[in-house]
């Protein structure tokens, strides 16, 4: 057979026509333009299937679908990013930071315990803080590789260090790397992040007479220096709040001012606008405490227990959107009679993780979020401690 010889010198601009190539004669279910990203909703319904390309002709990003479920599609961009997946949310391990023991606040703990977000959910020993403590704030950094621990307390003063230990590899200590302001326990406030700064807000000084702050600061996760910087304010001082976050705001749920609240806090990332009172909690004066889960894909912050007025521990689990965050919804219960919880839990693409003082590790789902269960135990019995995941 003779070659077929190819001759692209030959090919003149005459011979091409203006629009040659014409994404109208594609099926939209293939290739889609479209001047916005895709969303969760795009999905088999609408006829994508995995390999779908998504084309967004206002900044060119590119994206394909690798699962198109009903209403919880998942696209993945250049990178390789769920582009809808709050980047808060974590894929492989969850890990429990410091907190204290059944007996109190004297039996502070040091441990950085880690366990699979997929089952089972084994805990193990993974490293130690630098100052065994309780009431940390936490954060990550842009490419999931470490977190960030923050303040704390410890008996009989609050701690300003900001210390950071790496995902992977163990045994594991963190390092100390800055400070944030306040000398501040910031572990029960608005915690959440951008690609560039972790972001805190609100806390408590335990160590000049229990001061209750507002202010919202802000601390480099990508590089040094670390020092914090103030920043903003929350609409009113407060601690013992619960935190979820989306890609553009942070939100605190209830929580203590002096107090009991009930209000949903919100502050809009990357900029220096205070934050709003955008809603309410549905069950009043029954907030201070409650813990805090993110369903990123779904748009939803959770409010998981808490206490009432008389300090007693309720089992509730409310939802709020985060498109519109007015009044929560009960959505669930958490199933121990006494759930211990005081801020922190850790989120995967599809559930909730905490952990109680008898050193349960209770899993709990964003789609049916009713009643939760125990999957797992920690090595030491521990509660009010700090939890983060990649």
């Amino acid at each position: 057979m003779a070659e077929i010889e190819k001759t692209p010198d030959l090919i003149t601009g005459d011979d091409i026509g203006s629009n040659v190539i014409d994404h109208t004669i594609v099926s939209p279910s293939f290739i889609n333009v479209s001047g916005s990203d895709p969303t969760v909703a795009n999905d088999t319904g609408q006829g994508y299937v995995v390999g779908s390309i998504w084309v967004n002709s206002t900044s060119g990003e590119v994206f394909q679908a690798i699962d198109v479920t009903a209403e919880s599609s998942v696209w993945v961009n250049q990178e390789g990013d769920d582009v809808n997946n709050d980047p808060y949310n974590g894929t492989n391990y969850g890990f429990s930071i410091g907190g204290y023991g059944p007996t109190g606040g004297g039996d502070v703990k040091d441990v950085i315990e880690k366990f699979s977000l997929t089952s089972p959910h084994a805990m193990s020993d993974y490293g130690e803080v630098t100052t065994a403590a309780y009431e940390f704030g936490s954060f990550t950094d842009a490419a999931k590789s470490k977190g960030f621990i923050c303040g704390g307390y410890t008996a009989p003063d609050s701690l300003s260090e900001v210390t950071t230990f790496n995902f992977t590899g163990s045994p594991i200590a963190s390092t100390d790397i800055g400070e944030v302001l306040n000398q501040n326990a910031a572990g029960f406030a608005l915690q959440c992040q951008t690609p560039s700064v972790g972001i805190l807000g609100g806390g408590i000084h335990y160590a000049s007479g229990d001061v209750i702050i507002d202010n919202i600061q802000t601390l480099s996760n990508g590089s040094s220096p670390f020092t914090a910087a103030d920043v903003a304010e929350m609409a009113t001082t407060i601690r013992d709040s619960s935190c979820s976050e989306s890609p553009t705001h942070g939100y605190a749920g209830g929580g203590y001012g002096p107090g009991y609240l009930n209000n949903i806090q919100r502050y809009q990332k990357a900029t220096t606008d205070n934050a709003a009172d955008v809603g309410e909690l549905s069950i009043a004066n029954a907030s201070q405490g409650g813990g805090g889960a993110t369903d990123g894909r779904g748009g939803f912050g959770f409010h998981i227990t808490g206490q009432n007025t008389s300090g007693t521990e309720i089992d509730t689990i409310q939802k709020f959107p985060f498109s519109s965050p007015t009044t929560s919804s009960d959505v669930g219960e958490f199933t121990p009679s006494s759930s211990n919880l005081t801020g922190h839990q850790c989120s995967s693409t599809t559930h909730f993780f905490s952990l109680d003082y008898t050193a349960n590790l209770w899993k709990g789902a964003y789609a049916s979020p009713s009643t939760t269960s125990d999957v797992a135990e920690a090595t030491t019995d521990h509660d009010n401690n700090t939890m983060t995941q990649y």
